[in-house]
């Protein structure tokens, strides 16, 4: 009889108060405003992963956008824990 573990990790959408387009001297990059960034593990837009992302400080994050996102329409910050 063999035993199936399951491991479940709790993930948080943190609220983006501001999306900047293109930070000088960084392609392709935006700034996001928001609150307690701190606990941030991964960011998206348009449900396509950042392939990296900053944290300047609990409040900002720039972001690269992903090479198939020209338009944003939807971004998301997750969290490690709840906030």
């Amino acid at each position: 009889m063999g035993y199936s573990i399951e491991v479940i990790k709790l993930r948080d959408v943190l609220r983006v108060q501001a999306i900047t387009r293109f930070v000088p001297g960084l392609p392709k990059t935006v700034e996001l405003k928001g609150e307690n960034f701190s606990s941030a593990v991964e960011v998206t837009f348009n449900d396509i992963n950042s392939p990296e992302f900053l944290l300047v400080n609990k409040s900002t994050i720039y972001a690269r956008l992903p090479d198939e996102v020209d338009q944003v329409r939807e971004v998301s910050v997750i969290s490690s824990s709840f906030t």
